[in-house]
């Protein structure tokens, strides 16, 4: 029996049984994010700044589209590095040689620093997940694709994230919480629906240009994470109210 999950890439869509559902990345953007126009604001300014001269040489309405448009560029071109480097990831995980850009020279390098000095070995990688709508609870169901599932010789089993922005927030903890969460995977290999193994800890590593590092949480903070995602579930659950004018005859 193949599985219920499927997937189309296009269009990033999950459904369970034939009927859409959010993944893991869209219930978080939910999550009130106000540095997040901070950084559309300075980048939009840094990109105006630096452009002054040929922003000078074309229309205003294309120049405030130039502007506004800079941070979703900026974005783009983070999450396009951001794919590289996962897949990357996974390749010297699994022992491959990697042909490496040379932009992401230095971030690759110090992740396969990281790698040989921890001697973590993969176990999953890029593997869908999902669990089930829970109308008692009132939870909506979910899917979502996880990085990697690593055996760490002093940690044991854990479910980790490759981050390879600014920083690592909060949000990434609810992300790995979610997919540790889950009630089922797809085996790859049959297409097949299993359960969820379930890990000793979760984590994220932050690749940078000087290295790599693991960034863990505490079973306090795995716990709460989860309840924070589990709200998530129920916030989309809830329809967003009208208001409706009266008619006063």
């Amino acid at each position: 029996m193949t599985s219920r999950l499927t997937f189309q890439p296009g269009r990033h869509t999950y459904k369970i049984d034939g009927q859409k559902v959010p993944s893991v990345t869209q219930l978080l953007k939910q999550l009130d994010k106000p540095a997040l126009t901070t950084w559309a604001a300075n980048t939009a300014a840094d990109y105006a700044t630096d452009n002054w001269n040929d922003l000078n040489n074309v229309q205003p309405s294309e120049r405030r589209k130039l502007i506004a448009r800079a941070p979703w560029a900026s974005r783009d071109r983070a999450a396009a590095a951001g794919t590289a480097i996962h897949a990357m990831a996974e390749q010297l995980l699994a022992g491959q040689p990697v042909e490496v850009p040379e932009p992401l020279t230095n971030k690759v390098q110090g992740l396969a620093r990281w790698i040989q000095t921890t001697g973590v070995t993969v176990l999953l990688s890029e593997v869908r997940v999902y669990s089930d709508p829970d109308p008692e609870l009132g939870l909506i169901g979910y899917a979502g694709t996880l990085d990697t599932v690593v055996k760490h010789p002093q940690l044991g089993v854990g479910l980790l994230d490759w981050k390879s922005g600014s920083g690592i927030y909060t949000e990434a903890a609810l992300q790995v919480a979610a997919y540790a969460a889950a009630e089922w995977m797809v085996d790859k290999d049959t297409d097949t629906d299993v359960p969820m193994p379930s890990v000793d800890w979760l984590g994220a590593v932050h690749i940078r240009d000087d290295g790599a590092t693991l960034h863990t949480l505490t079973s306090e903070d795995r716990q709460a994470a989860g309840q924070r995602f589990e709200l998530l579930r129920l916030l989309a659950n809830v329809e967003e109210p009208v208001w409706r004018q009266e008619i006063i005859a």
